[in-house]
């Protein structure tokens, strides 16, 4: 039994889970280009000049602000880190606003009913043989209080959503612009009941 070295006819090849930034490339244009000559080139483009002399005997490295070869110039490529640290208050950090009772309501101004007392209190509550006990009455106050609406406003410029700026493609910019406004917010709420 041969070994099988290629897939048979309408078998697609499975697609890699990890693809390299060359494989992107190749994939985008059909087979046109590769990711690693252009990176290559990039690389070749960055160094340009780093190291050579000038006309005044400066090297490149002294014209671009000091360093070594490869480090300094005036483009660098960046290693940044693709997830993000926070350093702020996270959601554990609000107890007031977490503590209290929320309620849901249905119009601008929420009512509510408010028992002030179960009835007369005063004078004594027995009675004599044959006569009623006495009774009372309780008594209701109706209250009410305007909805306060609060909001914060954030935003994603679209070059940002195109070049996954905020922190690479494992995470969605505008989730993390809504989170981060909602945290802000809450922030706000607590600092202002406190």
């Amino acid at each position: 039994m041969a070994l099988l070295t290629q897939f048979p006819a309408g078998y697609n090849k499975p697609e890699p889970l990890n693809k390299s930034f060359d494989m992107i490339v190749r994939d985008w244009s059909r087979n046109q280009f590769g990711g690693d000559s252009i990176v290559e080139e990039i690389r070749k483009a960055l160094n340009t000049g780093v190291s050579e002399q000038s006309a005044s005997g400066a090297s490149g490295a002294a014209l671009y602000g000091g360093g070594t070869s490869g480090q300094s110039g005036a483009l660098r490529l960046e290693n940044l880190d693709n997830t993000m640290t926070s350093v702020l208050a996270t959601a554990e950090h609000l107890k007031v606003f977490r503590f209290l009772h929320k309620e849901p309501s249905k119009q601008p101004y929420y009512q509510w009913n408010r028992r002030d007392s179960y009835g007369s209190s005063r004078g004594g509550f027995g009675f004599q043989e044959g006569m009623a006990p006495q009774g009372g009455v309780g008594q209701w106050s109706r209250n009410g209080a305007y909805i306060k609406f609060l909001g914060t406003r954030g935003g994603v410029t679209h070059p940002a959503i195109l070049t996954n700026i905020l922190g690479g493609m494992a995470m969605d910019p505008v989730a993390e612009d809504q989170l981060g406004r909602t945290m802000d917010l809450m922030q706000r709420i607590e600092r202002a009941i406190r």
